[in-house]
């Protein structure tokens, strides 16, 4: 399938731990959050939101970072190699790509929000939610980074940060059901339902555990 420039597409992919990673691919087998950058994105280029289907037909909306201008083209390069090996089941050799994703662009969200999906995945929760910090730090709001660390919470059973994030996720209009109604915020839906729900509410998600 052929990526245009700075198309977002997030995959939630049907293995035992599902976190996001933004690409524009079909589905594989592994299953953590991936946003794919395309090598074409120029630093120059105009903000642009995200409003690219996933893979199951649902909407992205209203992405907040501006992908072009936060995230080099080496730094792409490194996000799609990154990915690629995610695709083929090297978590470690991802987790080394997203991470020179993020050394060359430093205030790239996507190369955070992937790292945190690798880290997840790779079952370091610990240095997930570390990478998430971080990123919010360096690269600001940005509703695909806080997905994945509403995951990295919820992972370690912190929910009420959880909450936190996933709600600025929802803000900046990142709603994917996949993620929302996966098994990654299953522990979330489960101890929090009520302000879970809420939240899907606020933001006119319909989640299947939240309708009565």
């Amino acid at each position: 399938m052929k990526i245009h420039a700075l198309a977002i597409l997030a995959v939630f992919l049907s293995a035992c731990n599902q976190m996001p990673f933004m690409k524009k691919a079909e589905k594989t087998e592994e299953s953590q959050p991936v946003r794919k950058q395309s090598t074409e994105a120029k630093k120059e280029q105009e903000p642009q939101q995200a409003g690219q289907q996933n893979a199951e037909g649902n909407e992205n909306q209203n992405q907040s970072a501006s992908l072009g201008e936060k995230c080099s083209l080496k730094a792409n390069d490194h996000i799609n190699a990154g990915i690629a090996f995610i695709n083929s089941k090297q978590v470690l050799n991802a987790i080394k790509e997203f991470q020179m994703a993020v050394k060359e662009s430093p205030s790239c969200p996507t190369a955070y929000g992937n790292l945190v999906s690798a880290h997840v995945l790779n079952n370091d929760l610990r240095l997930a939610e570390e990478t998430y910090k971080t990123g919010i730090e360096k690269a600001g709001d940005d509703g695909f980074l806080h997905a994945t660390g509403a995951i990295a919470y919820s992972k370690r059973k912190e929910y009420d940060l959880a909450l936190i994030a996933l709600e600025k996720s929802l803000g900046l209009g990142y709603k994917n059901i996949d993620m929302l109604a996966g098994p990654d915020l299953r522990g979330l839906r489960i101890s929090k339902k009520q302000e879970f729900c809420n939240l899907m509410v606020k933001y006119s998600v319909a989640i299947k555990d939240c309708i009565k």
